[in-house]
């Protein structure tokens, strides 16, 4: 080799280094500590919490599409006892789709705030009081108004559920981020079901 080929490689070689140090000394302490924490993650696995992580989480999926399956199968009867409207039963499916808006996009911006732990379990709170008295207003509109609360919590847990997957689940198994949807069919079918044994 050329003493002028190899000044070159040394020079470029050195180059890098410097590059990679910079990098390094560029990184912020939360980076070096997110660094560290996925790395004992990796280390530890797939362990008994991470399985209950996101079992929880797949819970959300779960009653995301049984409520959105709940108010076709109900829609009927409330035709039948509130004496509704084909056009006026619309407002119940959009209320509760622009509950699900709203709920994503506003959760989706708290969840960094005031962080994970509270958003969900205010998102499922307010999505267990309005479906438990969901069934009690006598007035329509009442049922739009609560639809739209459930759709804030249910259209807020949904992505607050992918991110604290995200977050606990090892780099290797990742993957199962996308199996949290399996959930989301056995939701339909449970409420299917129970919407059987009870209309």
């Amino acid at each position: 080799m050329k003493p002028s080929e190899q000044e070159g490689r040394q020079s470029i070689q050195s180059t890098q280094l410097s590059i990679n140090d910079d990098v390094k000394i560029l990184r912020s302490p939360l980076e070096r500590k997110s660094e560290l924490i996925n790395m004992e993650l990796d280390r530890l696995g797939m362990g008994k919490y991470q399985w209950c992580i996101f079992i929880l989480c797949g819970f959300g999926y779960f009653l995301d599409l049984m409520w959105a399956q709940t108010f076709p199968l109900i829609a009927e009867q409330i035709q039948r006892e509130m004496g509704v409207t084909d056009t006026e039963l619309g407002y119940l499916y959009a209320a509760f789709s622009v509950g699900l808006t709203i709920g994503a996009f506003v959760w989706g911006i708290l969840v960094d705030i005031i962080g994970r732990k509270w958003c969900f379990n205010l998102t499922c709170l307010l999505a267990s009081i309005s479906g438990s008295v969901f069934g009690l207003p006598n007035q329509f509109y009442w049922l739009c108004i609560i639809a739209v609360f459930i759709g804030l919590g249910i259209g807020g847990n949904i992505p607050i559920d992918a991110t604290i997957t995200m977050e606990f689940l090892p780099k290797k198994n990742r993957y199962l981020l996308a199996s949290l949807s399996t959930f989301q069919p056995v939701g339909v079918v449970v409420c299917s079901a129970i919407a059987l044994a009870l209309i």
